[in-house]
């Protein structure tokens, strides 16, 4: 049996410049690979997400995640989808991130945030 080896967390900084390029983050973890998707200044990639995974999950956070502030959605949730309540974009003042499964953005927020992700309260996911 092998035994279970911790990640450290990264920094901010090392998230921001990770979320920044890409889209789609693989982080590996004691567990095997954490599959979670982060949308940043990417709407046409986020609504596909969401197209393309309706039973999914949203979390909204700051653009660099920080534990004062992970909403949970479910991906049909009215204020994550359709029309954005500023009437611009979805991606660009917060970001989003993705999953088909809670206890994945579970395993991105302990890994990788800290904090404890915050059920909205009108799609009670």
């Amino acid at each position: 049996m092998q035994p279970i080896v911790r990640q450290p967390k990264a920094t901010a900084e090392q998230l921001g410049a990770l979320f920044t390029h890409r889209s789609y983050v693989t982080i590996p973890i004691a567990r095997g690979p954490l599959m979670v998707e982060m949308f940043i200044d990417k709407d046409d990639d986020y609504l596909q997400w969401l197209a393309t995974n309706p039973g999914g999950f949203v979390v909204n956070c700051d653009r660099k995640p920080h534990t004062r502030y992970l909403k949970l959605h479910r991906a049909t949730c009215r204020t994550v989808t359709g029309t954005p309540a500023n009437g611009q974009r979805w991606t660009t003042l917060y970001a989003k991130v993705c999953s088909p499964s809670i206890k994945e953005l579970e395993r991105w927020v302990n890994q990788q945030v800290g904090g404890q992700l915050r059920p909205c309260g009108l799609c009670n996911p």
